[in-house]
């Protein structure tokens, strides 16, 4: 794996993952959209915060130009942790959807987990890196987790505000 490698575009290069990741993550806009209120955030947070979302969103557009590159060992790794990051995505639209707005999300994989959303998308961003034996994809994505720890620490602190005791005994 080289930190740069060849750029061309392609029909069997990573958009293709980054096409299914888009559309898992911002299908919680449809099924659960108080995933997506940062109401809550200043605006220096928000700011904050969504440089993981924009480095995200960059990695999908760099993929364009990025092929995956099959077969080998980090292909099928790649493929099981993006799966991985797809399906924890996944259950935590699904445990929020299942949720009433009023109450606190506890449930599915939440009861395991404090941030699978977040977890999630890392995981797929990494996965799709290895299948495209580009580490600058890896690189962001771990990068990016910085920004995303702060969100995290932001949204516990809100959380514990709003539902206090039942919060803090997770």
């Amino acid at each position: 794996m080289q930190l740069l490698t060849n750029l061309e575009i392609g029909w069997l290069n990573g958009w293709i993952y980054s096409v299914i990741f888009l559309v898992t993550g911002c299908s919680s806009y449809i099924f659960a959209k108080r995933m997506t209120s940062f109401s809550w955030m200043t605006k220096k947070q928000f700011l904050l915060a969504g440089i993981a979302d924009v480095a995200a969103i960059g990695l999908c557009i760099f993929t364009i130009w990025k092929p995956i590159v099959y077969p080998g060992i980090l292909f099928w790794v790649g493929n099981v942790i993006y799966i991985l990051g797809l399906i924890f995505v996944i259950m935590a639209i699904v445990a929020f959807a299942r949720t009433p707005d009023d109450k606190l999300v506890t449930r599915g994989i939440y009861g395991a987990f404090r941030h699978p959303y977040y977890l999630g998308g890392y995981l797929s961003l990494i996965g799709t890196g290895l299948i495209c034996r580009e580490w600058l994809i890896i690189f962001v994505a771990i990068a990016s987790m910085i920004p995303g720890f702060w969100s995290a620490k932001w949204e516990e602190e809100h959380l514990e505000e709003t539902y206090g005791d039942e919060y803090k005994r997770r």
